[in-house]
């Protein structure tokens, strides 16, 4: 990494304490990083990769770290959705908590607070036919399925949960393959892909 220039994209927020906490790390990590707090747009040829919700729901349904009541609120969801949606229709649609590029190297990570567990803001939002059409779903569904979709498509993208970041902030994730940085018996998005 010595004479490598690096440049981190975030917007956290001043209220967002846990994301400042990780981009500190961050800042730390590299020498004499660039940060732009902007977005760094995702790659416009992903705005077309779709999901198969009911897929997703038999996934959920084996999940052993969601509750049942999670389970069935979100397998009533999914069931309800066509065969094939999309999360979005335009990749100014859906960002990415950080995008750091080292180099060549783009690392994308998503840092995930509590809110990504609990499945549980109910507003109306908006997933997409394949056609691009608005299907309103719950916000908790619209949430799942962006950070199912983000894993599944999104290259070198990992997640860091929060508590685990409280727990860990000592390893190195860059010397890691590892998708999703979770507590142990903790719900994770990658056991639904």
């Amino acid at each position: 990494m010595e004479g490598t220039k690096t440049i981190i994209y975030n917007q956290a927020k001043s209220n967002q304490k846990k994301e400042l906490s990780f981009r500190s790390s961050l800042l730390d990590y590299f020498p004499n990083p660039q940060l732009y707090e902007e977005t760094y747009y995702l790659p416009d040829n992903l705005a077309s990769k779709t999901l198969a919700p009911l897929e997703i729901a038999k996934r959920i349904q084996k999940n052993s770290e969601l509750s049942l009541q999670k389970k069935g609120k979100c397998i009533r969801e999914l069931i309800q959705l066509p065969k094939e949606v999309k999360v979005i229709t335009s990749t100014s649609q859906i960002t990415v908590d950080f995008t750091i590029i080292n180099g060549s190297t783009i690392k994308y990570i998503e840092f995930h607070e509590s809110q990504h567990s609990k499945l549980s803001v109910s507003r109306a939002s908006n997933v997409y036919t394949i056609n691009d059409e608005v299907i309103k779903v719950p916000r908790y569904i619209q949430r799942l399925l962006r950070d199912i979709w983000r894993l599944e498509y999104i290259p070198n993208y990992t997640i860091v949960w929060h508590d685990w970041f409280d727990s860990n902030q000592n390893i190195d994730i860059f010397k890691s393959d590892t998708k999703e940085f979770a507590l142990p018996n903790r719900f994770k998005i990658s056991d639904l892909l």
